[in-house]
């Protein structure tokens, strides 16, 4: 019986040598975002936070659940961040700094203009490609290819 299964192996690899074999089969769920992809869902994501700020935590029209970047703090600042898909944008503040915070009430609208501003202007495309290199590495770990 083995002998046949190793034909039966063999005999695959050589015809498909582009498949391999695995132990589930889930379809790939999306294929990864380009930079420019990736740069405007930043956007997007912090256009849409700045609605929700704007309208007193309130989500833009056809909006159900938002993702917010931003927190209120018990002093009444605020402290906000960007965010690429669930992850923070790390050192866009500063070497280990991925907050700002202290910021009045009536600063955070100017703060999403400026935060919008620089992710149109590439300035956290360096941020994006590590967060997009520690999704892809996470993707390859669970086997999925």
């Amino acid at each position: 019986m083995e002998d046949n299964l190793k034909s039966f192996l063999d005999s695959i690899q050589q015809e498909f040598p582009n498949a391999v074999p695995t132990d589930e089969c889930n379809p790939a769920r999306h294929t990864p975002d380009t930079l420019e992809e990736a740069r405007q869902k930043v956007v997007k994501k912090l256009q849409l936070n700045k609605t929700y700020f704007e309208n007193g935590g309130k989500p833009a029209a056809g909006e159900k659940k938002l993702d917010t970047v931003f927190k209120k703090m018990p002093n009444g600042t605020y402290s906000i961040g960007v965010k690429y898909g669930n992850r923070w944008l790390q050192d866009i503040f500063g070497a280990g700094k991925k907050m700002y915070r202290n910021l009045r009430k009536d600063q955070m609208v100017k703060m999403f203009d400026k935060l919008i501003a620089a992710a149109e202007a590439k300035a956290f495309d360096e941020a994006i490609l590590v967060v997009m290199a520690s999704n892809l590495a996470a993707k390859q770990g669970d086997g999925d290819e």
